[in-house]
Formats: C-alpha cells, sequence, structure tokens
C-alpha cells in the first residue's frame, strides 16, 4: 500500500510582509546609526591627518633657529602675497601657482617647495608623490558660498572648464592639503614706500612669541576659513551674507583643528554669536589692525598681543 506524503507548506503573503516589514523597520532603526558612526570615523581619520601635519609643524619650531612652527615655502624670499594659507605641505594642486613647474618658479607654491615636505621626504623627493596625510577623507571641496572663494593669480595650463571643475572638487585636488593656516595679510606702505607685511596668527611666528599658544589656531580644515568670513559679524564688514558652514565630517558648524601648543581639537563656529564682534569690542586704539582678530569659544585665529606688524622688502608686492 503506498504511503502518503505530507506537501511543504510554504510561507503565507501576510507572513513574508510582516518579515519584510520587521527587515524594513531594523533597517529604518540602524541606518542613521551606521551613517553617524561612518562619519564619526571620517573626522577621526581627518583629525589624525592634521596631527601629523601638526607633527612636522612641532619638528619645524625645535630644528628652525627662530623656532616657527608654521613655515614659509621657497617662493616667499621673493613674493609674499598669500603666502602661508596652503604652501606648508603637501602635494601639487592642477592648476597655476600651487604647481611644482608652474612657469614662474620662484613664485611657485607646489610641493617641490613646501618646507614640510622636504624635512620629510628628503630634498630630492619624487614631486608626484601624494602626500596622503595632507587628505582629509570628508574633503568635498569649498561650500557653495560666494563669502570666500580664493582663486588662482595664474589659472595656467588649465583652461576655463578646468579651472570651474577643480574649484568644484576637492580641496586637496586644487590646492594639494585638505588644511589651511594663518597667511600673511598686506597694509599699506610704510614711511620708505615698502609694503608692509600684517601677521595676525601664527605663520612664521615664533612659538615663543604666541601669548595663547593653547588657543592660537595653527592649521584647521579650510572649510573653516569660510565659516569665519561667513560669521555675522565679518559678513557684515565685508558685505557678505552671514551663514552656517558645514565641516567635512558632515556635522553643521564643527571643524578639526590644531592648536600652537600642538594639540587637535574640535571647533564651532555658527554664523551668529560665536565669534568676538571684531568692530565693536575690540580696543582700535590699541589693535588697530582689528579686524584680522578672530575668536571664538576656546579659539582664537590671531596672537595678539604681541608685535603683530613686521616689515619686508619684496620686488613684488
Amino acid at each position: 500500500m503506498p504511503t502518503r506524503v505530507r506537501g511543504l507548506r510554504g510561507f503565507t503573503l501576510i507572513e513574508l510582509l510582516v518579515v519584510i516589514s520587521i527587515i524594513a523597520l531594523l533597517v529604518s532603526i540602524l541606518l542613521p546609526s551606521l551613517t553617524a558612526a561612518r562619519q564619526e570615523g571620517i573626522r577621526l581619520k581627518c583629525q589624525a591627518n592634521v596631527r601629523s601635519v601638526n607633527g612636522y609643524a612641532q619638528n619645524n619650531a625645535i630644528s628652525e633657529p627662530r623656532g616657527i612652527a608654521h613655515a614659509m615655502a621657497k617662493s616667499g624670499e621673493m613674493y609674499w602675497r598669500g603666502l602661508g594659507a596652503w604652501d606648508f605641505g603637501g602635494s601639487d594642486g592642477r592648476c597655476g601657482e600651487m604647481r611644482s613647474d608652474y612657469g614662474q618658479l620662484d613664485a611657485s607654491l607646489g610641493a617641490r617647495y613646501r618646507p614640510f615636505n622636504a624635512a620629510v621626504a628628503g630634498p630630492d623627493f619624487d614631486v608626484t608623490m601624494q602626500f596622503k596625510e595632507y587628505q582629509c577623507p570628508g574633503d568635498t571641496g569649498y561650500a557653495p558660498i560666494r563669502n570666500y572663494r580664493p582663486g588662482f593669480v595664474d589659472d595656467s595650463p588649465c583652461t576655463g572648464d578646468e579651472v570651474e571643475e577643480v574649484q568644484n572638487g576637492p580641496m586637496w585636488k586644487e590646492r594639494g592639503t585638505s588644511y589651511q593656516g594663518d597667511f600673511v595679510w598686506f597694509g599699506g606702505p610704510n614711511d620708505l614706500g615698502q609694503p608692509t607685511a600684517l601677521r595676525y596668527g601664527s605663520f612664521m611666528r615664533p612659538v615663543s612669541m604666541v601669548p595663547n599658544a593653547s588657543e592660537t589656531l595653527l592649521f584647521y580644515e579650510g572649510r573653516f576659513a569660510q565659516a569665519f568670513f561667513s560669521t555675522a559679524e565679518c559678513a557684515a564688514v565685508n558685505g557678505g551674507t552671514p551663514i552656517d558652514v558645514a565641516g567635512w565630517h558632515g556635522k553643521m558648524c564643527e571643524f578639526n583643528a590644531v592648536m600652537m601648543d600642538g594639540h587637535a581639537q574640535r571647533i564651532t563656529l555658527h554664523n551668529r554669536g560665536d565669534m568676538v564682534d571684531i568692530v565693536s569690542k575690540i580696543d582700535p586704539v590699541q589693535y588697530p589692525y582689528r579686524a584680522g582678530m578672530f575668536r571664538g569659544v576656546g579659539w582664537r585665529y590671531d596672537a595678539f598681543p604681541a608685535r603683530f606688524v613686521v616689515e619686508h622688502r619684496t620686488g613684488n608686492p
């Protein structure tokens, strides 16, 4: 007598829909956490990189006779305008003076002439090196605002379309580094008709001349510069629009930075209320160049009080 085989029972449509709903619910719960964890990982990597750059700066302060942490590129011997922001280390940028093969070699801010590169890789290093520690993994370039978007003095050999492409991409591809530092500002001529370089912060300043080293910025992710030019205090002076700027790790108004004393920290800057009112709250008699004094909670861009007007002869002011 033949035996009867019991048929296998499958899932009903309702059971499948319930399982799918549960999976979708779990994904919706976990996804924000996974995204947040990923962004935190990017921030930590970016901070680790800027710590590495800071290590080169601290070594420079020890080996350099004057104790200068934020060193000057080779082109500083002849040209001063704009120096300090990106030319301390990192790879070649893609256009203009950020390339090592820039036509006016004595004005090049490319990898070949950046002081930290030679100190780490030797004077004859391969100029095509990428110097990964200068690349923040969250670097998506400048925020799409007009308050602060520096350009090139000379775009060559890039074409107009290529310049636009580069400027809309990661900063490290454009400038060779994701990080920025203090740079030289130019005032009017002195009594001899020479240009006057106004150093507000850490660039070319001995560490011993920085009275608040634990708060004075040394290097920071590039979007922070956009942030302080976009505050209500600065925008009112520069004719810009107050707006909050997001850091590269995804959080609004938070940025990675290292200070002159060597420690790294996360700094915050909102478009209103986080910074000293540079026009009305600082004595214009004591600090006539107060427009360069950017100060927030736990950080400051300037290194006052200290001798802050340094005169230099230059063939191309």
